[in-house]
């Protein structure tokens, strides 16, 4: 998921809540450029996967990388401690 930070009558927050609770294993990242660096990193605690700003654009694809893999090796995971539970 991507998100800006500002929306309007919406607040990225608040998408961010909304899709922690309907797909919490989905990557949620912010594009925004004004979110902050301290609104960032208490949406990093809530549950944001990252952040990128809208000056630094070209960080996108790495950072949207990184979120898939590191979502998929969690599923990976996920199966494999299931897998040995059930053997």
């Amino acid at each position: 998921i991507l998100s800006d930070f500002e929306l309007p009558g919406f607040s990225g927050g608040q998408a961010l809540d909304l899709a922690r609770g309907a797909a919490p294993d989905v990557p949620f990242i912010f594009v925004s450029g004004v979110i902050g660096e301290d609104n960032a990193v208490e949406l990093l605690k809530r549950g944001a996967t990252d952040y990128v700003s809208k000056s630094r654009l070209s960080r996108l694809p790495v950072v949207l990388g990184r979120a898939l893999k590191e979502a998929s090796d969690r599923r990976t995971l996920n199966q494999a401690q299931r897998h040995l539970v059930a053997a």
